[in-house]
């Protein structure tokens, strides 16, 4: 303990340690949600890349039971077009997931840090009352 710091103002500032401890990890949460926030958009701009690519496939359909060749091989190549697009969100959405899982585990890991300050705090705290 510092000169001049009382027992009182030495209690005060483990808590704020301990305060700042939780601070930062409310912050990396805020970050991990954010994460998964964003991998849900581009989930959501897959699926609507799907549903045209499906649809895409159904007027095909509906274009060779005409037989109409023509317009059954564009929307064929359309939804093909859509599928590809669609593979490269698939790539990009995971992005997000994978850092996510970054940060969890370093968060765990800050967690079990942070936990292990706190117990040398109340450790600290319980020898200055002596």
């Amino acid at each position: 303990m510092p000169k001049n710091l009382t027992i009182k103002g030495a209690r005060e500032e483990e808590l704020m340690e301990a305060l700042a401890y939780y601070d930062n990890f409310t912050e990396d949460l805020d970050a991990i949600i954010d994460l998964l926030d964003k991998n849900q958009n581009l989930d959501h701009n897959n699926d609507k890349t799907r549903r045209a690519a499906i649809s895409d496939l159904l007027s095909a359909l509906r274009s060779l039971s005409c037989k109409d060749i023509q317009t059954a091989d564009n929307f064929v190549h359309g939804a093909l077009q859509k599928i590809n697009d669609q593979e490269k969100t698939d790539l990009q959405d995971d992005v997000p997931r994978i850092q996510a899982r970054i940060k969890l585990a370093v968060l765990r890991e800050k967690a079990v840090r942070n936990k292990d300050q706190i117990a040398k705090l109340i450790e600290r705290s319980g020898k200055a009352n002596k």
